[in-house]
């Protein structure tokens, strides 16, 4: 479980740094006129597609068709075409001959050509992706007549390697005249993918920090309450205001209800001395 999500993991990752803008693509063209290059030619497997429903892979702007060889070994001649069928390059994929259809693993970035009894000829997306580039003028041949195909459809057979295919086989053979759309920038897909990235893990920290800091400083000050209201003479009351006391009946009360300065004043009256009778022998009434 845990190697699996590590695979996709290090697909996501490897789609975000290194987008690609098109994939390939199985199809079917019209190849009753198509300009085999020399030593070429285009041939079927008994009992598979006609020339008008020639199996190929489309890629951009450019068409791979996989042709067997004069000499009949075991390899197709992989010709790629731009827009207006002019043969630009040209590939080996060994292992397989006489086309019966096309496979394409998308999990592997594969494209498996299964050929005569179910053999196959395997070629990866960036080797297709590299035969894009022009490199020389390739001469053609005169369409052959010796195909063996005369079957009415492609089947639903599976090879013998059992490849995974993936994506549509279109029954409607396109035509070379149409342009398929412009491919979206992988900049700005790399860009996007990775600002969206940056701001939701900013928030996701925000959020954690701010959990557990304000956590804590609401702990902290409930248990510095705690501890303030538990302590003996504590001058404020719960509420947290000072205690203050007020006049009633000729003596200050305060919240407890202890007449403080009436208690006080009582005192003081029962310590008053009286006024003296005699001051060193002298008699008379004291000068008020």
């Amino acid at each position: 479980m845990a190697w699996n999500l590590l695979s996709v993991l290090s697909l996501f990752a490897r789609s975000l740094l290194h987008p690609r803008a098109v994939t390939p693509t199985n199809s079917t063209m019209n190849a009753t006129n198509f300009p085999a290059i020399n030593g070429t030619k285009i041939e079927t497997d008994s009992g598979g597609p006609t020339y008008d429903s020639y199996p190929v892979v489309l890629l951009g702007n450019y068409t791979f068709w996989p042709l067997s060889y004069d000499d009949n070994r075991d390899s197709f001649a992989v010709l790629v075409t731009d827009n207006e069928t002019n043969v630009i390059n040209a590939i080996e994929a060994p292992g397989a001959r006489y086309i019966d259809w096309i496979a394409i693993d998308s999990a592997n970035e594969t494209v498996t050509f299964v050929g005569q009894a179910d053999r196959v000829a395997v070629l990866a997306w960036d080797a297709l992706s590299a035969a894009t580039v022009h490199t020389s003028t390739y001469s053609t041949a005169t369409q052959s007549s010796t195909a063996t195909g005369t079957g009415t459809g492609t089947g639903t057979r599976t090879a013998a390697s059992s490849p995974t295919t993936s994506g549509t086989n279109p029954t409607a053979a396109p035509t070379n005249s149409s342009t398929p759309p412009p491919p979206a920038s992988p900049s700005s897909l790399n860009v996007g993918a990775i600002a969206g990235g940056v701001v939701g893990g900013v928030a996701v920290l925000a959020v954690v920090l701010w959990l557990l800091v304000g956590r804590q400083a609401w702990a902290r000050w409930r248990q510095g309450r705690r501890e303030v209201e538990g302590m003996g003479g504590n001058p404020r009351g719960l509420d947290g205001r000072s205690e203050v006391g007020y006049v009633q009946d000729s003596k200050t009360v305060t919240d407890g209800g202890e007449g403080r300065i009436g208690a006080w004043l009582s005192g003081m009256r029962q310590a008053r001395p009286g006024p003296p009778e005699s001051v060193g022998g002298l008699s008379g009434t004291t000068a008020r």
